[in-house]
């Protein structure tokens, strides 16, 4: 059992990476994105008590390896795209469905991992409590009460993509709850 992500206050919409929670806007090249949504957590369960509550980011990305299929984000199905973590550390976007060479693809050292990987911008996310509607400080991670959580509890997320330089589409954010749970 645990306590769950949702993107509406009726908790029917769980973020799962089949449902994530996206970041989705056009804007003009050079330009910033600033994104703030409300969020809701709840329990699965309610016959506990959660301790030491946090909320921060998680990365999108895996490691990079040999012999496997990655996918290209499809417009269509609304599929999510595969992401990597290059050898210079950055997060790469698979723009071109394949499967991985020893190492002719691997982002940045092979030799043609730009068929392959797009780089995609830093995302710098935060969350807060809700204030009556609004949010109150940003902070990542956000540690939350202790508490049930037996009715969904609204939380905000903000995001911010600094200086894009090209028509922007989508990307998904990951987040990591951690908590102590105890049976009451």
């Amino acid at each position: 059992m645990a306590l769950k992500l949702y993107l509406d206050s009726g908790t029917t919409q769980e973020i799962t990476d089949v449902n994530p929670d996206e970041l989705k806007q056009a804007v003009s090249s050079g330009a910033d994105i600033n994104n703030e949504i409300q969020l809701y957590i709840k329990s699965d369960d309610n016959s506990l008590t959660y301790e030491n509550i946090t909320i921060e980011e998680t990365s999108i990305a895996d490691d990079w390896v040999t012999a496997t299929s990655y996918v290209a984000r499809d417009g269509g199905t609304d599929t999510p795209a595969d992401y990597v973590i290059g050898s210079d550390s950055n997060i790469y976007k698979c723009i071109q469905d394949h499967t991985s060479g020893s190492d002719d693809d691997e982002p940045i050292t092979g030799a043609n991992y730009g068929n392959y990987w797009k780089q995609v911008k830093d995302v710098d996310i935060q969350y807060a409590e809700d204030n009556t509607g609004s949010p109150d400080t940003y902070s990542d991670p956000l540690v939350l009460s202790n508490a049930k959580y037996d009715t969904a509890v609204p939380i905000w997320r903000k995001s911010d993509i600094l200086s894009i330089t090209e028509a922007f589409i989508r990307e998904d954010i990951r987040h990591k709850i951690t908590a102590d749970e105890y049976i009451d």
